[in-house]
């Protein structure tokens, strides 16, 4: 997905600079020190330039398809197909002409190419076909394919036949096509064979007794499970160059939904990757967290790597039948030294929970966890957790632990983070199987005593805009516009609850906008400001609207 985004933005972005009127200065000179180039080089290049014809797609499959390569040359046709027709529809929209039209001054080596010029074709189908054909190669073959690539780009330049920008664009086009054709027809993992870790792991002072594949598939990671010679069950992490994606998508989904100070840029192999987590999870352990141990770490010669941690026995928490209150208070107690180490999880949620045999909660898979976060990450954690877990025991029990434990200030830093944009696709595919736990989460949410509560809309931000059919049965019947009740109206403004022995709230009077608060003076979460200002340290208000 990532690189069919990528690759359809540069697409986009080179279509306006090819209708751009005059030719930018920077493509022109590019192009005329590639047209420019010795005569010497027209022979090998034009052979290496039918790389990117139709008839180069019929005999990369043709081949495969002798190979016993099935689905290698069923991905090879349809990128290479697609590529083709692709570039002649673009070339149709775009309408952009040949150098020789474009240029005024005469051509080296023109190849009285006919149609339009933007995008290349021949630069597409060879980027489609190398994309179809990655998965299915060694890593040698895959950098030759892209160098064939490139190679074929810089002929079509240096032939005259198209301009830098139509040649980047036919690239972008070819990739973005060959990965949605993995997209949509799957395309192959490659992973190490399990002698292959094996040997890795002897040759790092750890050997196993026996190391199998399990019959589980985790995203981003190829999982393992073995026993150590002293017959201890360990769990192996495998990652590969090809895995990364996973990781850059969801980085750049958190860069988008909640960016914070301390996000970082993605791993640039998967050792640091590997690495990264064993380092975190060893300052998890050492503030006192339940996490498995780390056995080691080990690298391989493809440029994989390899996380072995210690197996705990036990049953991942969202899959528990029945969930003891017990269990719920020491999960929030083990949530509470990640936060004292400030430690972010970053995909806290109830499926990275195993608790074992005893009734013991476990935090597992801190992969994109991070040390010393910030305030908003830990915030995230705790609104990850609250929406995950009330899916699985509810939210009011949900909440009912987490207030149990946690200090009212730290449950409010959360609040404005059940937004379902602020949560993992994970759990909000969970969410939507129990509509209404983000809403019930918030009415649910422990107020220090003497406090009104500010009521939350189904999307977590503060305000009034919601149905009453979504408003819990203890809240006040919504007021028209005028005051009066108004049945079947979407309600303008509630009066929170009030202690008992409080005197009844008289109506405000009207005044005029001069004489009202200013807007810095208010408290706001959400776009709609109260009309008294709150913080957890402020007195209780008397009316929040």
């Amino acid at each position: 997905m990532l690189r069919v985004v990528l690759g359809g933005a540069v697409v986009a972005l080179g279509a306006i600079v090819a209708r751009r009127s005059p030719l930018p200065r920077a493509e022109e000179n590019l192009f005329r020190l590639l047209n420019d180039l010795p005569d010497a080089l027209e022979p090998p290049v034009t052979l290496v330039m039918q790389a990117g014809t139709l008839l180069a797609v019929v005999v990369a499959a043709a081949i495969a398809l002798l190979a016993g390569r099935q689905l290698l040359a069923r991905d090879l046709g349809v990128a290479g197909a697609l590529a083709w027709i692709g570039a002649r529809v673009l070339k149709e929209v775009v309408d952009r002409g040949r150098p020789a039209e474009v240029l005024a001054v005469p051509l080296h080596r023109f190849t009285d190419a006919d149609g339009l010029g933007y995008p290349s074709g021949h630069a597409a189908v060879a980027a489609a076909l190398a994309t179809a054909a990655a998965p299915h190669l060694p890593r040698p073959l895959r950098h030759l394919a892209w160098a064939v690539v490139w190679v074929v780009a810089a002929a079509r330049v240096y032939a005259g036949a198209h301009l830098p920008v139509d040649v980047i664009g036919g690239v972008a086009l070819g990739w973005a096509i060959g990965a949605a054709v993995h997209l949509v027809l799957g395309a192959p993992r490659r992973i190490p064979s399990v002698e292959t870790v094996r040997a890795a792991l002897r040759a790092g002072g750890t050997p196993l007794a026996e190391l199998w594949v399990p019959g589980i598939e985790t995203p981003g990671s190829a999982p393992l499970l073995g026993r150590t010679e002293q017959g201890e069950d360990v769990f192996c992490k495998v990652l590969g160059r090809e895995e990364r994606d996973t990781d850059t998508l969801a980085r750049a989904w958190r860069w988008v939904s909640r960016r914070g100070p301390a996000d970082e840029a993605p791993f640039t192999t998967p050792s640091r990757a590997v690495e990264h987590e064993a380092y975190v999870a060893l300052l998890a352990e050492r503030a006192g967290v339940r996490t498995p141990r780390v056995a080691t770490t080990a690298a391989l010669d493809d440029g994989s790597a390899v996380l072995v941690r210690r197996v705990v026995p036990g049953r991942g928490l969202d899959t528990l039948p029945d969930v003891d209150d017990r269990v719920l208070r020491d999960l929030w107690g083990q949530v509470r030294l990640l936060r004292r180490s400030r430690i972010a999880h970053r995909e806290l949620r109830a499926g990275n929970v195993v608790v074992d045999d005893g009734g013991h909660p476990w935090i597992v898979d801190l992969a994109v966890a991070v040390p010393s976060a910030g305030d908003r990450d830990l915030a995230a954690d705790l609104a990850e957790l609250l929406a995950s877990l009330a899916t699985v025991v509810g939210p009011e029990r949900a909440v009912a632990s987490a207030g149990g434990v946690l200090e009212p200030t730290e449950l409010a830093s959360a609040l404005p983070l059940l937004a379902p944009l602020a949560l993992s696709p994970t759990t909000r595919r969970a969410v939507r199987t129990r509509p209404g736990s983000s809403t019930r989460c918030a009415a649910s949410w422990p107020v220090p005593p003497g406090r009104s509560r500010p009521y939350r809309c189904a999307s977590g931000a503060a305000g009034c805009r919601t149905s009453p059919s979504s408003r819990p049965s203890a809240w006040p019947p919504a007021r028209s516009s005028s005051g009066s009740a108004g049945p079947g109206r979407s309600p303008t403004r509630w009066s929170a609850p009030r202690p008992a022995g409080w005197p009844p709230v008289s109506p405000s009077p009207s005044r005029p906008r001069s004489a009202r608060r200013s807007p810095s003076s208010r408290w706001s979460s959400g776009g709609r400001p109260c009309r008294t200002p709150w913080s957890p340290s402020s007195p209780a208000p008397s009316r929040i609207g």
